[in-house]
């Protein structure tokens, strides 16, 4: 008897590519409080311009 739990079947193609969609400036103005969040924990001392988000090496920590 296998007592592992089930896995969910895999996401689809839209799923996993929905984020791909949305243009980076739509989600610095519905995730201003995310962005810079990130921008805070990813780019420490020094000044970042406005607009600029640190997505390369957010991306490269996972």
């Amino acid at each position: 008897m296998d007592n592992a739990p089930t896995r969910p079947s895999r996401p689809g193609l839209d799923d996993l590519t929905h984020s791909l969609d949305i243009p980076l400036e739509r989600i610095a103005v519905e995730h201003a409080d995310l962005v810079e969040a990130i921008r805070r924990r990813v780019v420490e001392g020094g000044p970042v311009p406005s607009g600029t988000v640190p997505v390369a090496l957010f991306n490269s920590a996972i």
